[in-house]
């Protein structure tokens, strides 16, 4: 097979040295991949990527099959390049080098990369990223486009040990990425966890939609960075994870969307630091460790303002979990209103205000019945000390039944502070 020199230059046996013609669309089984399992195809893989990169606009096409890569291929993306990486659904890349599978980077923010349809599978365990895209962080740069769809990302047993990926999608420093109908699983939970699964540090505006990160993990979906202008994180599933979401951002801007989602996690479903706006609706969620030392469905701190609504809260019991927990001690945590839909597990709270918190307003859900007991029958709604709020907190009780809405002491010691219908 033909060796690369570089800049797409190829050098046969004879020390003739071509250039590869195409139409844009690079096919590595012209440069030596095979369709194998145990045949490494590194070298005329990366190939197949230098042939890419040589040209302004380009597509990589992974053949249909396996295809073994024991060491990473990709490179850096110049300015104003635009890229595909794109297979079929019978497109598998087999991984079997810790140095991880298509990894991308760039110093500019101007140049998008698309990763489409295909599979990417570790043979050995801790194989690093299977998919990275990384440009610097800052600016907003409509060119600095991110596209992911139609993936999934697992382990594959031939080799006979416990295999997964460290990280799944790491897509980092972009303007607007969308990764959609992404699934991430990380071998065997027992014996192997993931970093994370799916990565968007440093972006603005990402949208992530009908994916599945499944098993053992640090992260299901992380978001964290110096600033970053909302998200759309839209009926995604994670399951398995210590936390399902994982926003943290220095700086608050406008709207995240956490929408339509399900979480059945370890430590939290949602951890969220820094947006300027929420809207936390119609999620389901779940606890999958019972004996978790104290378990939030939605951990919420710097928020300037947003809803709670519609969301459902499932079992199993946990002694310490609070299904919503307003921390104060940044630098604002105000105008939240709650209006959930159903109760269906038992915590230690509903919902905990802490000093700090501006403007609260708690619609209590209707509490369902089940089948030994009514969850809730005596929740604890706020914990803290009450001189130090800034503002009203009002608890609206509705039809919830519920009679002891305080569990700290008699209403009338709250004074103004604490308003209960």
């Amino acid at each position: 097979s033909p060796a690369q020199l570089g800049n797409a230059l190829l050098n046969d046996a004879n020390g003739n040295q071509w250039k590869l013609i195409t139409n844009g669309t690079i096919d590595p089984l012209q440069l030596g991949a095979v369709i194998s399992k145990t045949i490494d195809s590194s070298s005329p893989m990366q190939s197949a990527v230098n042939a890419m990169l040589s040209l302004d606009t380009g597509a990589l096409k992974l053949p249909d099959g396996d295809v073994l890569i024991n060491s990473a291929i990709g490179g850096a993306v110049g300015n104003l390049k635009r890229y595909t990486v794109h297979g079929t659904p019978s497109s598998r890349l087999i991984v079997g080098g810790a140095s991880g599978g298509l990894i991308f980077t760039s110093g500019f923010r101007t140049s998008p990369m698309n990763f489409l349809s295909m599979s990417i599978v570790s043979a050995i365990q801790n194989a690093g990223t299977a998919i990275q895209y990384v440009c610097p962080e800052g600016g907003n740069q409509a060119d600095r486009i991110f596209t992911a769809q139609d993936i999934f990302i697992g382990a594959e047993t031939f080799a006979g040990t416990d295999q997964g990926f460290n990280k799944g999608i790491v897509a980092e420093g972009l303007f607007r990425p969308y990764l959609r109908n992404i699934l991430v699983t990380s071998g065997s939970a027992s014996t192997h966890k993931m970093e994370v699964g799916i990565s968007v540090d440093g972006t603005f505006k990402s949208q992530i939609l009908d994916s599945y990160v499944l098993g053992s993990a640090d992260v299901g979906i992380s978001d964290v960075g110096l600033n970053g202008e909302g998200g759309y994180i839209d009926s995604n599933t994670v399951n398995g994870a210590d936390i399902g979401y994982n926003r943290i951002r220095s700086a608050n801007e406008p709207e995240l969307w956490f929408i339509n989602n399900h979480c059945n996690c370890k430590t939290a479903g949602a951890n969220i630091d820094g947006a300027k706006y929420i809207n936390l609706v119609n999620n389901l969620m779940y606890v999958t460790d019972s004996s978790a030392a104290t378990y939030y469905d939605f951990k919420l701190k710097n928020i300037e303002g947003g809803k709670i609504s519609g969301n459902d809260y499932r079992q199993p019991f946990n002694p310490s979990r609070k299904h919503i927990y307003l921390d104060g001690s940044g630098s604002h945590m105000q105008d939240i209103e709650t209006n959930d839909k159903g109760l269906y597990a038992t915590a230690i709270e509903y919902i905990e205000i802490t000093a700090g918190c501006e403007n609260i307003t708690v619609n209590l859900p209707t509490h369902i019945s089940s089948s030994d007991n009514i969850a809730y029958s005596n929740p604890a709604l706020y914990s803290g000390a009450v001189s130090s709020f800034n503002d009203k907190i009002r608890i609206n009780r509705g039809s919830s039944g519920i009679t002891s809405v305080i569990s700290a002491g008699s209403i009338t010691a709250y004074g103004d502070y604490v308003n209960v219908d």
